[in-house]
């Protein structure tokens, strides 16, 4: 059986909450779209594809937008797997990420999602992404490094069936245009953000291992023992696929055998449509952008917090 395409929407773009209309169209096969960076534009091929995983922090349009449930039901309806990495760190409405529900207003999306049929749990990744700790102009801290916290988080989508969950930590000095934006908003991390990050990763690994959940820290930090998996896996997308009685596999190639990931990560080999015309971003505004996005330029959109 020859494997088909894993295409992901998008690690670096939001279409699924910025331009639900966009993201329709491309999965119902009638947008042109770039496969990844230097290819051309080109509508899907809907026969090989055989897993679109879809990145965001808000999946409200799954279950608002007409158009866009239309071409996620004939999309499984074709025997494609639908899978989606979901961030929720606890921030959402805070200065950190303006322009991000509060994690209860997602969990209650979620609860929507899988009880329509719409999306099964087994289908959610919950991405507790990025971890991170700043301090802002006024001297405030704003960190979503509680234990409490992740405790009260995983539990209420784990009720939901949602069984795995990643993290990773914020590295404010691998993305200078990151660390530029923070400077001039007078934002700094916290002198023991990756010290501190790295032993609270420890401790939700041993928190969902405890709760027999699936865990896996990103790539980031590379030195953390419990990278169990990539984030886009095969084995996770073929069982899906396999669940739905769907004929369709993914490749089991790893992305660093074809393409330019870091040297620790374990994805499977994916095509991000990220670099497409038209997907739509969140970076005009400082009222909509994430304080440690290393998508939004160094200038774009850079002004003064309220």
């Amino acid at each position: 059986m020859s494997s088909n395409l894993v295409v992901s929407i998008s690690r670096t773009r939001d279409p699924l909450k910025e331009n639900p209309a966009w993201l329709a169209e491309v999965l119902a096969g009638t947008r042109a779209v770039r496969l990844s960076r230097g290819h051309p534009e080109a509508c899907l091929d809907l026969d090989a594809v055989g897993a679109v995983v879809l990145w965001t922090k808000d999946p409200s349009a799954l279950a608002d937008h007409g158009r866009l449930l239309e071409a996620v039901t004939a999309l499984r309806g074709q025997g494609v797997a639908l899978a989606l990495q979901l961030s929720v760190t606890g921030l959402g409405g805070s200065p950190v990420e303006p322009g991000i529900p509060p994690w209860q207003a997602t969990r209650g999306v979620v609860e929507r999602l899988v009880r329509s049929g719409v999306l099964p749990a087994s289908a959610i990744k919950l991405r507790y992404d990025p971890v991170v700790a700043l301090v802002d102009h006024e001297g405030r801290r704003w960190s979503n490094r509680s234990d409490e916290l992740v405790g009260r988080i995983v539990d209420a989508f784990g009720a939901l069936g949602v069984t795995r969950f990643t993290a990773s930590l914020a590295q404010i000095d691998e993305y200078p245009r990151v660390a530029r934006r923070l400077a001039r908003l007078g934002w700094v991390p916290e002198a023991d953000a990756l010290d501190e990050g790295r032993a609270f990763l420890r401790r939700m690994a041993a928190f969902c291992d405890e709760k027999g959940l699936s865990y896996s820290t990103c790539v980031v930090p590379p030195d953390v023992t419990s990278l169990r998996e990539g984030c886009i896996d095969a084995r996770w997308l073929n069982g899906l696929l396999e669940a739905m009685g769907s004929r369709r596999r993914v490749t089991g190639t790893l992305h660093n055998a074809r393409g330019h990931q870091r040297a620790d990560c374990r994805c499977t080999f994916a095509y991000d449509l990220g670099y497409s015309a038209g997907i739509g971003h969140c970076f005009e505004a400082r009222e909509r952008w994430c304080a440690y996005c290393y998508s939004a330029g160094a200038s774009r959109g850079v002004t003064e917090p309220r």
